[in-house]
């Protein structure tokens, strides 16, 4: 794999179309030689993700959820932006602990066109010494 690969989804803003998004996820980190914990970490951080914006919203009728997966050496960058102007983020005390424990760093943010959106990177484990 090349540094830089980028791979994009997009799907209906919806709980049962997040398994593609786990699917490419998982697919991708296993390509990186990702040890099977790190793999379901990562499964679990792009769920927790996802559904924090999808959940924001009460109508996600024609509504999308646009993922980038950006593959780096040893790491995985994931965007994630729900096309929705009425949608705000709901993240609890909780799902920020899960996710601070799940991967390197993340963040949400709205966009200035009022778009809820996230961002979370995961690096390879290192090998012990």
């Amino acid at each position: 794999m090349q540094d830089k690969d980028e791979i994009r989804l997009s799907i209906p803003a919806s709980a049962e179309f997040l398994r593609l998004a786990r699917l490419i996820a998982s697919g991708l980190a296993s390509r990186l030689n990702f040890t099977y914990e790190a793999i379901e970490d990562l499964r679990l951080a792009v769920d927790e993700l996802c559904y924090s914006l999808i959940s924001s919203q009460e109508d996600i009728s024609n509504t999308t959820l646009d993922l980038s997966y950006l593959v780096k050496d040893e790491s995985i960058e994931i965007k994630g932006i729900l096309n929705s102007n009425n949608a705000k983020i709901q993240q609890s005390q909780f799902s920020k602990q899960i996710l601070s424990a799940l991967v390197n760093s993340h963040e949400f943010k709205q966009s200035l066109d009022g778009k809820p959106s996230f961002w979370m990177a995961k690096s390879m484990p290192k090998a012990p010494n």
